[in-house]
């Protein structure tokens, strides 16, 4: 089973940036690191983030007058803690993955660190997150299994209906996730399962009368 709880899925060795850093070193950290965000970070605590947009941002327009000499210039004079992004969204290692998703689609934003009495410990970005939940649905599993459709009526039981014929075929669930459809008012489940027979089993499940839409 995978838990959810950020603690287990955050990264725990983050590159970080003071904020004296000219943005010139902090592009070619990123570059070499193949990151695209730095927490800034100063006597160990957390006082902002920059990423490649605010460092892009951060340079001459095309339409500039200046010389490539004072381009350059600029840029090298140009610290981290100029451009960061000051107010952070911060999240502690104690909640879920869900909830870190969610303020991250809320602000459109693609990195989140965490934090623990004041402290920066980690760093949870949308490929934590994609990767979380592939293995929530059991995706990529190296034993074989099908990925089941179910609808349901929403009324207590019909899980258990759909469920039954899978164990008693020896089948075993590798995850289930669930969708409700409010103007149908009925459920999808998506079962991910393996058998000694899958096919029994699909037939099974229809032989009782579980609604199967889709196998994969």
């Amino acid at each position: 089973m995978v838990d959810s709880i950020l603690e287990k899925h955050m990264s725990r060795e983050i590159i970080t940036v003071p904020p004296d850093k000219p943005i010139m070193e902090a592009r070619s950290m990123m570059e070499e690191n193949k990151i695209r965000r730095l927490p800034v970070v100063e006597d160990g605590e957390l006082v902002g983030i920059v990423t490649e947009g605010d460092i892009q941002e951060a340079g001459p327009s095309d339409a500039t007058s200046l010389s490539i000499w004072e381009m350059n210039y600029l840029l090298s004079e140009t610290t981290v803690g100029e451009i960061m992004t000051k107010d952070v969204y911060t999240i502690s290692p104690d909640h879920t993955l869900e909830e870190a998703a969610s303020i991250m689609r809320e602000n459109k934003i693609a990195g989140l660190p965490i934090v623990q009495d004041g402290r920066l410990v980690g760093l949870v970005t949308e490929s934590d997150i994609f990767d979380t939940i592939m293995k929530l649905m059991g995706f990529g599993s190296e034993k074989k299994n099908k990925r089941i459709t179910v609808v349901t009526e929403d009324k207590p039981g019909t899980l258990l209906k759909a469920i039954k014929p899978i164990t008693n075929t020896d089948g075993n669930i590798i995850s289930v996730f669930s969708h409700k459809d409010e103007e149908r008012n009925q459920y999808e489940f998506i079962l991910r399962v393996e058998a000694p027979d899958i096919d029994e089993t699909i037939e099974s499940m229809k032989d009782h009368g579980v609604r199967v839409v889709n196998v994969r």
